[in-house]
């Protein structure tokens, strides 16, 4: 192995060691040098999946999406245990002839949400598309032009001739930054519970915001994304707005700590169901003037219903988000919200405060 400036020389670092280095460089938003120390693990252990897969998400969190969707299918080799086999070939793409396709849905909820736009298109490759979906998902995810049919973890599958992971379809449909499928909304809430629920909200004629500060705790990055609710104190501030918590599993402990004089509102309690995961919310998020919200499965939701949202994302986020841009090309009504220095997170949200006070001054 080769020496990289600022690094000790690879020759005498291990290939564990030099994939730690990697992982330092890439939280700290060294990348190219991140990059390089990948390149030079596969060089010499050429199926090193974690490798693999850790060069696909810089990739494409740099935007080299065709080099970083081919790294990223090593993802189903570092996470073997947890990839479905099937007797049936992948999908590559072409016409289905009438084929029915299963595509299985993968990772977390906000994932599934995200990444099952690319249905209407699968559908137009000429076959029936049955989705997988992960429990209690399929009310919401129904919703979606394109499906023939959703099923859910642990029911029988309809016969199929092909198949794919759900977050290889921009893959194999050769999705750059120019062509990513940005049609918003592609999820429906339901009619009614939205009607009930702006209904429920009309009596306060200010504006309503939603907000949303915890992702799953379980999901090892949890750290760099989530906030304690103490963190949007300034944009609880701002005047002239009702606030609404949007929060269902984690983290709720956290609202005893309000000042009793913010508007604030706690529906999570009536969001949360197990047979209708997330149901509830989108019909909520369509009574609400905005949403802000951190990294987790409320920002898709709101981004996939084409509802104005504002995403507080760190200084090194997750591949989807991108760099250096305050939009997302995936969701055309989301503003984003970056860090400036590692761990920043004060600054990310006095800038929300400013932008929150303007917004609600420009709709007086």
């Amino acid at each position: 192995m080769r020496a990289l400036a600022d690094n000790p020389p690879l020759m005498e670092m291990t290939i564990a060691e030099a994939g730690k280095l990697a992982q330092r460089c890439h939280r700290e938003g060294r990348l190219r040098e991140a990059v390089d120390l990948y390149r030079e693990i596969l060089e010499e252990d050429p199926d090193n999946d974690a490798a693999h897969t850790s060069l696909g998400c810089i990739l494409l969190l740099s935007g080299e999406f065709e080099a970083g969707w081919r790294e990223y299918e090593w993802r189903w080799v570092k996470f073997r245990q947890e990839r479905p086999d099937f007797p049936q070939p992948r999908w590559d793409g072409g016409t289905l002839g009438g084929r029915p396709i299963f595509i299985h849905g993968e990772q977390g909820l906000g994932d599934n949400i995200q990444f099952i736009r690319y249905a209407p298109m699968v559908a137009a490759k000429g076959g029936p598309v049955v989705f997988g979906a992960p429990k209690g998902m399929r009310p919401l995810l129904s919703t979606v032009e394109g499906l023939s049919m959703v099923v859910e973890a642990d029911e029988p599958i309809p016969p199929f001739s092909v198949h794919l992971p759900l977050l290889s379809l921009p893959r194999v449909l050769g999705t750059r930054l120019d062509t990513i499928p940005a049609h918003v909304p592609y999820l429906k809430a339901d009619s009614g519970r939205a009607s009930a629920w702006r209904e429920r909200l009309s009596a306060n004629r200010r504006p309503k915001v939603g907000i949303c500060w915890q992702a799953n705790p379980l999901f090892k990055e949890d750290h760099l994304r989530s906030v304690e609710l103490g963190r949007f104190d300034p944009v609880l501030r701002v005047p002239g707005i009702d606030f609404y918590g949007l929060q269902v599993l984690h983290g709720r402990e956290q609202m005893a700590g309000l000042d009793a004089g913010i508007p604030f509102t706690d529906i999570g309690p009536d969001l949360f169901s197990e047979s209708d995961v997330l149901v509830e919310a989108a019909a909520a998020i369509e009574a609400l003037d905005l949403v802000i919200s951190v990294d987790t499965s409320i920002c898709h939701l709101a981004g996939a219903l084409g509802r104005p949202v504002w995403t507080a994302l760190a200084f090194v986020p997750d591949w989807r988000w991108l760099l250096e841009r305050d939009d997302s090309p995936w969701y055309p009504t989301m503003r984003l919200f970056r860090q400036d220095a590692p761990g920043d997170w004060d600054g990310v949200f006095r800038r929300i405060a400013e932008c929150l006070r303007r917004w609600r001054e420009e709709g007086e």
